[in-house]
């Protein structure tokens, strides 16, 4: 084989590689898709070590106004569900973001409801199966 095709294989293996990594580690995380979208906004869940980050944008027709937004989520199944408010952070770059600590025992159908000012909408984050 010549070398470009030789560099190319590599260069396509090793990206097939990374991306099996990334999918590995949502899954170990337990969701499909680690962005949702909604009408009013969209949610992208960022699993750090202890904690989930989650950056919420407004699509079209929302404006999302950090100063009256709050974000309740609700996870776990049957009757032992467990409902918290996420923590608002606002990191140094001015970036605003919520937390929730990861709970100990694997999240089941994480369900979020978004508020901002007088718009509001339910967001889920289902598990795999």
């Amino acid at each position: 084989m010549s070398l470009l095709i030789k560099t190319l294989l590599s260069l396509g293996l090793s990206g097939f590689l990374f991306a099996q990594t990334e999918d590995l580690d949502m899954t170990n995380k337990g969701f499909n898709n680690l962005t949702q979208a909604g009408k009013l906004f969209q949610v992208t869940a960022d699993p750090k070590d202890s904690i989930f980050r989650f950056f919420v944008s407004g699509n079209e027709s929302a404006k999302v106004d950090f100063n009256k937004t709050e974000i309740t989520a609700e996870y776990g199944l049957g009757d032992k569900k467990t409902k918290v408010v996420l923590t608002k952070v606002k990191d140094k770059d001015g970036e605003t973001y919520f937390t929730l600590e990861k709970p100990k025992d694997q999240m089941q159908d994480l369900n979020l409801e978004i508020k901002s000012g007088d718009q509001s909408e339910k967001i889920s984050f289902p598990k795999l199966k």
